[in-house]
């Protein structure tokens, strides 16, 4: 399940195409740290994404061409996501795997 994080700045910039591809595909978004403790932007990240702010945005969707389809990873020099390649990060920040990996008696 691809993945991509972007400061909340950047989702609400994205919002109305983020809203829209919700509509047409299986899509979660949710804020990082409602999941893990913390996620944070280097400074050159945060620069990339036009000094964008704000809590990490997580976007998990069932193909990266739909995503890309509708919003490109960047834009006029402005960086809209970053895909998570770790599959450790993927594993702790998919909710598609999350719910598909409990049993029915709630054991993992």
């Amino acid at each position: 399940m691809p993945i991509v994080v972007m400061p909340t700045e950047t989702a609400l910039r994205l919002k109305d195409r983020l809203l829209a591809l919700g509509q047409c595909h299986d899509v979660k978004m949710f804020r990082a740290n409602d999941v893990v403790l913390e996620l944070q932007f280097t400074d050159t990240e945060r620069k990339r994404f036009g000094n964008a702010t704000g809590p990490a945005i997580v976007v998990a969707i069932e193909e990266i061409s739909n995503l890309t389809e509708v919003i490109p990873s960047s834009e006029n020099g402005v960086l809209n996501y970053i895909e998570v390649k770790n599959s450790r990060a993927i594993a702790r920040l998919d909710p598609f795997c999350q719910t598909s990996s409990t049993t029915a008696n709630g054991s993992t």
